[in-house]
């Protein structure tokens, strides 16, 4: 299944056709079969700007490595192409194997920064898709976000069915065992409710139809759960990052620590620059500063029994 026999006379009619034939140093041609978990990885923006991605290219790299999965890589077109993709009535594809994204099983974005939710939209509207989370069926694909902007997901909880907070090395196999599941059912009618709520349980990832949520014009009151058994607050995924520091992260915290509290690394750990206020309080600065200028940057630290955990501030 490709588009390529289509797509190729009409790149002519654009510029930089190079950016969607793929042929890279590199690049995987994974075969597709029924048994595998298909993903593609889109990143939202360019081809030039969202090559250099590494955080694309390691997924691309471990999920390609698993037996039950595979990926492929897309981008966002230039208006050119997408012009002629519209008047053609041709989809988005992948630049591997040029197969069209609705027959992939999830795609996955890339949300590096909130100029690209639009191209995000436009790109779920070009694979044909259904934009929004609840018109989709069991034949669509789910739709996953992961990155930076997914620290604050709610701007795009209508359309997303998945979200990943914090590292995806790991959470990206877990998802995979999943969506297998749901395959091997024959994703009947009514299955695509059973899978998102199986994957709600998933450490680390956000179901948004999972919640009900209250607001007050742009506030966010009440989320409510609608089941028992989806995580009432959430925890992104984290690597172990002890090889940072001689120490490791979590033994730096707790050496500066006031005895008797205990610390853990939050899922913002190190996208976030935020620590609890009663921390710069209670621990002496000029300790502080020693531990974040042995390379451990910013953390955001949990800490038992805090008076106001929920004042959040800055130590700079």
């Amino acid at each position: 299944m490709t588009v390529w026999t289509q797509l190729e006379p009409l790149l002519a009619k654009v510029q930089k056709p190079a950016r969607y034939i793929g042929c890279e140093d590199g690049a995987i041609r994974p075969r597709h079969d029924g048994s595998k978990v298909a993903w593609l990885l889109v990143y939202p923006d360019t081809y030039e700007i969202g090559l250099p991605n590494q955080g694309l290219q390691i997924l691309y790299e471990i999920l390609n490595e698993r037996p039950d999965a595979l990926a492929e890589r897309s981008y966002a077109p230039w208006t050119d192409l997408e012009g002629v993709l519209r008047s053609h009535d041709l989809p988005l594809f992948s630049v591997d194997t040029h197969r069209p994204a609705g027959a992939f099983d999830l795609l996955a974005f890339n949300l590096s920064a909130e100029l690209v939710y639009t191209n995000l939209l436009n790109c779920i509207d070009l694979a044909g898709v259904p934009v929004r989370a609840a018109e989709r069926r069991p034949e669509h694909p789910l739709i996953v976000a992961g990155g930076h902007c997914t620290y604050n997901p709610e701007p795009l909880a209508d359309f997303l069915d998945v979200v990943v907070l914090g590292d995806g090395e790991e959470v990206v196999g877990e998802i995979s065992e999943v969506v297998a599941e749901w395959k091997a059912g024959g994703r009947t009618e009514g299955s695509r409710q059973q899978v998102l709520r199986a994957l709600a349980a998933v450490p680390g990832v956000y179901v948004p139809s999972m919640y009900d949520c209250v607001y007050d014009g742009p506030d966010l009151l009440a989320p409510t759960r609608l089941y028992l058994d989806v995580a009432r607050r959430l925890r992104g995924r984290a690597k172990a990052f002890a090889h940072i520091t001689g120490g490791g992260i979590l033994g730096n915290l707790e050496r500066v620590l006031p005895e008797g509290r205990t610390a853990e690394l939050d899922w913002a750990a190190w996208e976030r620059p935020q620590v609890f206020r009663w921390l710069a309080r209670h621990v002496d600065e000029d300790e502080l500063r020693r531990v974040f200028n042995l390379g451990i940057g910013w953390c955001a630290v949990v800490a038992e029994a805090a008076p106001d955990e929920s004042a959040i501030g800055r130590i700079t």
